[in-house]
């Protein structure tokens, strides 16, 4: 059984330290071996060698045979104030003089104390056990019969008759179990640091190495020993020159400086490496490298633009999403996808609604960059100050607020993918320069940075603004134009595709929850009643218009018919455009508001003329029909 603790202990000493371990309940086993002054210390090296074996604790006349120890703790059991009057307790009151003998030395640093105690102490020493015998029995010729000692004292005093004390309590003993324990747990708490450490290293991404004050190898991870080709018994313990040639070691530790982003070479590996020296108070203690293949910081840096953008900012859409038969919108869906297959810029120019952004994003996942990030920003949302910072990024220390670290910008972030540039004609004059010169250099530079960043960037942008006109005012860079409208897209307004209509409101419908007969024959009613509508915000209105529908089509009851006609109503009186509604949408108003006007009359002569119960009647509230009433007096 592997003990913990090992107690080196002589014949008499292992009684009391037996009696300790049963009057107490310890954490961990205890072993006890017997030696006798002057044996060989084979076995305290046999118990150092033993990694089961944590700490020794011995007598300080075994001392010398702890002293070597090269991987144990030990702790010497010394003889304290509270033996010595547990010793002095037991001497019998008659006597007058007792001798105290110790290995060694005398107890010095009580000697000063003797004269408190009623009986004279005689002091002394012995090397062995045979010098111990021999000055026991002088002290007996002198008439001292009371000897205070350890196990050799004792053990002879007690042959020749004499009153022999043993000079250790179980309260010392105790004490030195406590102090065991104490060093178990605090070697616990750091073989567990030191696992957690190692499996850090060990599943570290990148390859890891430390090395001593003299640039030898001491610990290294798997990845380290794949990369170098070696194993770590050929690694451990070379210098590092000898396979690094490259790195200045001895003057990087005796200057104390970091190296960062390195470029070397291992037998025809290209690294990036980093080297940390370790200094405390000043005092060299080697360093840590870390080096990885540039392929896998190449691989590893998209990946992670890719993941950034897989969390909310990816293309979500495709040409299969875009809902349409007129041939306006066939005709500019098959140029868009002759366009994503290219790598030019595309400027995409529409009213505000007509999925401007929709288009931008089917062209990237229709082309070549379609597993890249896509990014987006609407360049009218920010002010110019952010809009650059979120374009460009910015170094640390850039203005006050930046970010620690600085911050990568949307082109770094939209690398070998796409950036959508939404309301492009909104930049300043100063953004228009610096976008210029990206789309031109195929580079960029952070805010408070000074260093070039190249970029593979394809981009998109759009506009609700006659661009052409605001290059000739003045307000736009025509060259920046020229370098935008490589690639020129039109998406007609709604009311320019009117046959669109109903399919989109059915699909809506249907993405609602709603049946397919009903969502059909909602969508022809809306378009018949909507005909000459203007649909200003075009698609993005018209989604507004059948979420709408459909919140009274779930909630409504047997009231939505009559619900449902009051906001197509609704609709046609707020459109103020200049595709006011048709004579047909306007005979069938009419029809529908007299056929109202009959059904609200009804509903109040069943309520006895009581406004709120007719009001509950028709499933309106009591305000709607008051606003109905008076529209009816007014109309005569």
């Amino acid at each position: 059984m592997a003990h913990p603790v090992y107690f080196l202990s002589y014949p008499y000493l292992t009684d009391v330290v037996r009696s300790v371990i049963r009057e107490r309940e310890y954490p961990f086993s205890i072993g006890i071996k017997e030696l006798k002054i002057g044996d060989p210390v084979t076995v305290v090296e046999q118990l150092d060698r033993d990694e089961s074996v944590q700490v020794i604790i011995t007598v300080r006349g075994h001392a010398r045979f702890v002293s070597g120890l090269k991987r144990t703790a030990a702790i010497l059991l010394d003889v304290s104030g509270d033996d010595l009057l547990h010793a002095f307790r037991q001497v019998k009151p008659e006597t007058k003089e007792i001798v105290m003998m110790r290995y060694g030395r005398i107890f010095e640093e009580y000697t000063s104390f003797d004269h408190l105690f009623p009986f004279r102490i005689h002091h002394d020493t012995y090397r062995d056990e045979r010098e111990a015998v021999q000055k026991i029995k002088g002290w007996l010729e002198k008439g001292i019969r009371t000897f205070v000692g350890t196990s050799a004292v004792c053990n002879e005093a007690r042959r020749l008759g004499a009153q022999a004390i043993f000079l250790y309590s179980k309260k010392s003993i105790a004490k030195a179990f406590e102090r065991a324990a104490g060093i178990i747990q605090l070697a616990r708490k750091d073989r567990e640091k030191l696992e957690r450490i190692n499996a850090i290293i060990q599943n570290a991404s990148n390859a890891i190495l430390a090395v001593d004050p003299q640039g030898r190898v001491e610990r290294l991870n798997r990845h380290a020993l794949r990369l170098l080709g070696k194993t770590e018994r050929e690694l451990c313990g070379q210098p590092i020159r000898s396979f690094l040639p490259d790195l200045a070691w001895e003057h990087l530790l005796s200057e104390g400086e970091s190296v960062e982003n390195a470029l070397t070479q291992v037998d025809g590996t290209h690294l990036i490496l980093n080297m940390v020296p370790i200094r405390v108070d000043g005092q060299n203690l080697g360093g840590v490298i870390t080096f990885q293949e540039t392929s896998k910081v190449s691989d590893a840096e998209t990946k992670i633009r890719r993941e950034l953008h897989r969390k909310g900012l990816v293309a979500k859409y495709r040409f299969s999403d875009i809902i349409h038969r007129s041939k306006v919108m066939k005709h500019w869906l098959r140029r868009a996808q002759i366009y994503a297959e290219t790598d030019a810029t595309v400027l995409i120019q529409g009213e505000t609604g007509t999925g401007k952004e929709l288009i931008a994003q089917s062209i990237h996942n229709h082309s070549d960059r379609r597993n890249q990030p896509f990014v987006a920003v609407n360049c009218s949302a920010l002010p110019e100050s952010l809009l650059e910072s979120e374009l460009f990024g910015y170094e640390d220390g850039a203005f006050t607020g930046a970010k620690k670290g600085g911050k990568r910008g949307l082109f770094e972030l939209a690398h070998r993918g796409t950036l959508f540039l939404d309301e492009i004609g909104e930049l300043s004059p100063n953004l228009q320069a610096r976008l210029l010169r990206a789309l031109q250099e195929r580079e960029i530079m952070r805010i408070g940075g000074d260093s070039i960043i190249p970029v593979d960037v394809r981009i998109i942008a759009a506009t609700n603004k006659d661009l052409r006109g605001l290059v000739e005012e003045g307000f736009f860079r025509e060259d920046l134009y020229y370098r935008l409208n490589m690639l020129f897209l039109h998406l007609p307004p709604l009311r320019e595709r009117r046959e669109d209509i109903p399919l989109i409101t059915e699909s809506l419908l249907k993405r609602q929850g709603i049946a397919t007969s009903e969502s059909r024959k909602i969508a022809r009613e809306l378009t018949r009643f909507l005909s000459g509508y203007s649909w200003k915000g075009n698609v993005r209105e018209l989604e507004n218009v059948v979420h709408r529908i459909a919140v009274l089509y779930q909630h409504a009851g047997e009231n939505f018919p009559h619900l449902f006609r009051e906001l197509l109503e609704e609709l046609v009186e707020s459109d103020s455009g200049g595709f006011g509604p048709s004579k047909a949408s306007s005979r069938l108003s009419d029809e529908l508001k007299k056929a109202e006007r009959a059904n609200i009359m009804r509903a109040l002569r069943e309520a006895g003329g009581n406004k709120a119960m007719a009001a509950r009647k028709l499933g309106v509230s009591r305000t709607t029909l008051w606003r109905k009433l008076r529209s009816f007096e007014e109309d005569g």
